[in-house]
């Protein structure tokens, strides 16, 4: 995967469309159904073509980068004051040029992108004509899946219905968010979910 303190938004969204092309010549076809989960789920969404995406299956998208990050500063917060505790208080070696976020180290530069990273500001965009990305808003044929009500996600969907698990994925809750993607139960309700919308 590479250094993250080397990566940006634009070059995951240039391998997300590139790991999109190389899909559709290995399976002959013209386009694809894209399931996205969080930080994924945004940079599909805003870097891929919607005219070659058969179906958008968003599952919790960051729509607001600015707040995603704070969440993740607080869990990295959270999670140093843990370790400080086992390892006799000491603090870890700030990284020059670059900040740790619970587990992952990006630079300065890519969280300064992410901060600045609004679907919803994409989304009025689009709507308006005027989106310097090449999506467009969600269709009825989407699927946006969300574990509890969110209110951003009102102004994302349009006409697309949210469907919501019945289960707490603690996205930002620093000592079980690394769970979230293996638990079984979750999966489940996930795949059922998927399979019910499948056209």
């Amino acid at each position: 995967l590479g250094d993250c303190r080397q990566a940006t938004l634009e070059r995951w969204r240039a391998d997300v469309a590139a790991a999109c092309e190389e899909l559709k010549a290995h399976c002959q076809s013209q386009r694809v159904r894209v399931i996205g989960i969080r930080t994924g789920a945004t940079l599909a969404l805003t870097g891929l073509d919607s005219a070659s995406v058969a179906q958008w299956v968003l599952w919790d998208p960051v729509v607001d980068g600015a707040l995603h990050y704070r969440e993740l500063s607080r869990m990295h917060r959270e999670k140093i004051r843990h370790l400080r505790v086992i390892r006799n208080w000491k603090r870890p070696r700030r990284i020059a040029g670059a900040e740790e976020l619970v587990g992952a180290t990006y630079s300065k530069t890519t969280l300064a992108e992410l901060r600045a990273c609004s679907l919803i500001d994409v989304a009025a965009r689009d709507k308006g004509g005027e989106s310097e990305h090449r999506n467009k808003p969600l269709r009825n044929a989407d699927i946006l899946i969300s574990e509890r009500d969110n209110p951003q996600f009102e102004r994302l969907a349009g006409a697309v219905e949210v469907q919501h698990l019945d289960v707490h994925c603690g996205w930002y809750e620093s000592f079980n968010f690394n769970k979230t993607i293996i638990d079984k139960k979750i999966s489940q309700q996930l795949v059922d979910t998927l399979m019910a919308f499948v056209p």
